[in-house]
């Protein structure tokens, strides 16, 4: 027990005798200008979608719309200039007059379609915080 007290009083004595060091005024502003200055160069930006993966779904969003439009009586709009691309031998009327949709699956193909877009643009968001 003595012992413990003697080294509590060594120990007052000590830091009373010591006085607490205080950095300079600017040392934040020292140590940070010699930091090496490094660029966010660990990441490098890619494109959410590949060129080609966008192109192809450009594709298929047009081919869909186009298949809509011809199901439901929508042949008001000239079509004239289809008839000039010939597929295969075949026209391009002819090629997709063969497919059918129904409403449900229509309507199944334009909702995925807006969730799409929709979770494009707020990943892209979330990313360009991320790299910000």
């Amino acid at each position: 027990m003595d012992s413990q007290k003697e080294l509590k009083n060594l120990i007052d004595k000590l830091m009373i005798e010591d006085s607490l060091d205080s950095p300079s005024t600017d040392f934040t502003k020292n140590v940070i200008a010699r930091l090496p200055i490094k660029r966010n160069s660990f990441f490098v930006y890619k494109p959410l979608l590949p060129k080609s993966i966008f192109v192809l779904a450009v594709a298929l969003i047009v081919a869909v719309t186009y298949f809509v439009l011809n199901s439901y009586g929508l042949s008001e709009i000239d079509q004239s200039y289809l008839n000039r691309l010939n597929v295969v031998g075949t026209s391009v009327n002819d090629l997709f007059s063969q497919f059918r949709f129904s409403k449900t699956v229509v309507y199944i193909i334009i909702f995925a379609g807006l969730m799409f877009c929709i979770q494009t643009i707020l990943l892209k968001r979330h990313f360009d915080s991320r790299i910000a």
